[in-house]
């Protein structure tokens, strides 16, 4: 393996402005981390459909030993995962015949 690097250099102004940010609105820094609308969920998942055999790659990502392969989420002390679960089912019932495939919850999750 080749090992590959890569730098980044942010400046001071723009920390500060995303710090000044994120003291004036948290939610609005998380939202943009990670949207979580209706809207997001529902192009996400639709693509999930129409695309199902990505479902079954694992997620993998390489580490200095070794690659890590993540195929499951572990729910048993995560109640933000929980949420998201409980909100994809919500979705899905509510757009049912809009997906070609309907996958398991759990899997839309981890894509």
């Amino acid at each position: 393996m080749t090992e590959k690097t890569f730098e980044i250099a942010i400046s001071n102004k723009e920390i500060s402005n995303f710090r000044k940010l994120f003291i004036k609105d948290p939610r609005a820094v998380a939202n943009q981390l990670l949207p979580v609308d209706e809207y997001s969920i529902f192009r996400q998942l639709d693509s999930n459909s129409e695309h199902p055999m990505l479902s079954l790659i694992p997620r993998t990502w390489i580490e200095k030993t070794f690659p890590q392969t993540k195929k499951s989420i572990e729910l048993k002390h995560h109640k933000v995962e929980k949420f998201f679960i409980e909100y994809i089912d919500k979705i899905k019932s509510k757009y049912c015949g809009l997906f070609l495939n309907n996958m398991e919850t759990k899997s839309d999750l981890l894509n």
